[in-house]
């Protein structure tokens, strides 16, 4: 699964033309009430980050920026499975194990997230 970071020249271009045209219509070619309530959302959800943001970010990143992402992502990667039905926990244990080992992740995690139940 980590291997899996690499990504083709072709498809990196076709994905970064197709995603800034789509940022280039929001930024510059909305109607103006479209605009204005983009701007408007924007306001309100202030953690989330602007079409114009966003095309600048994207007009600078090359291919080479996503070398390593895989690894990166995963290093700190913790699974929570939820098992609903008709499963003993040695099964739950044997589909976490199985998950754990694909992603190499270690099925305990270092430290518990903050408002996550001790067991």
């Amino acid at each position: 699964m980590r291997e899996s970071g690499s990504v083709r020249p072709e498809t990196f271009a076709i994905v970064r033309d197709r995603y800034t045209r789509g940022l280039r219509n929001t930024a510059f070619k909305q109607r103006p009430c479209d605009f204005a309530g983009r701007k408007a959302r924007e306001l309100k959800g202030h953690l989330a980050f602007s079409a114009e943001d966003q095309l600048k970010v994207l007009t600078d990143m090359r291919l080479e920026d996503l070398n390593g992402e895989n690894e990166r992502l995963l290093n700190e990667c913790r699974v929570e499975m939820y098992v609903l039905g008709n499963a003993a926990p040695a099964d739950v244990a044997l589909i976490a194990g199985s998950v754990a080992d694909q992603l190499e992740v270690p099925v305990e995690p270092k430290a518990l997230p903050l408002r996550a139940e001790a067991k």
